[in-house]
């Protein structure tokens, strides 16, 4: 006989048994990943903010999105520019930065400009939409804050308001 008969028969099984169980382990790490259930809890908002994440839509990373008003016009894409205004605020209601009474700012979408949670939020934002972004601490500041106005581990929340109708591309 040959040296495959003269293994243990219970090697395969047990093989068999430990490629399963790596694979179900990763697909549940897998499923935990795309599920951010890991996400810390919001805080409660200030009432002024007028918060109320059940009009909200969640995504993957753990941002609320609300839109406040809506637009009929194209949804920006990842490579465009848009105008925006933009407000935000702390969860106990001071406003941290914002660009109102100034000139409307330019982001280029497909270039990492601000904060993760803005840049997500305003990806398929129409001219004319204003939306309240609600934003984890991961897509934030995180555990460094922004030293002297956004404490460590903070949520965030964002006002936005895209006003242009095109901005030209980018030289």
């Amino acid at each position: 006989m040959g040296p495959y008969f003269e293994r243990p028969v219970h090697s395969h099984f047990r093989k068999a048994r430990t490629v399963c169980a790596l694979s179900l382990v990763t697909i549940l790490v897998i499923v935990r990943v795309a599920c951010r259930d890991d996400l810390p809890e919001p805080p409660p908002f200030a009432p002024d903010l007028v918060v109320d994440l059940s009009n909200s839509d969640r995504t993957d990373t753990g941002l609320y999105i609300e839109v406040l008003d809506e637009a009929h016009g194209d949804p920006a894409g990842r490579s465009e520019r848009v105008k925006i205004y933009y407000k935000g605020w702390l969860p106990d209601g001071k406003i941290f930065d914002s660009n109102e009474g100034e000139a409307a700012l330019i982001v280029d979408l497909s270039k990492d400009f601000l904060i993760d949670g803005v840049m997500e939020g305003l990806q398929g934002i129409r001219a004319g939409e204003r939306r309240r972004l609600v934003i984890p601490p991961d897509l934030g500041y995180g555990e460094t804050g922004d030293l002297g106005y956004v404490p460590r581990n903070s949520w965030l929340v964002y006002e936005v308001h895209r006003v242009d109708v095109g901005v030209p591309p980018s030289p």
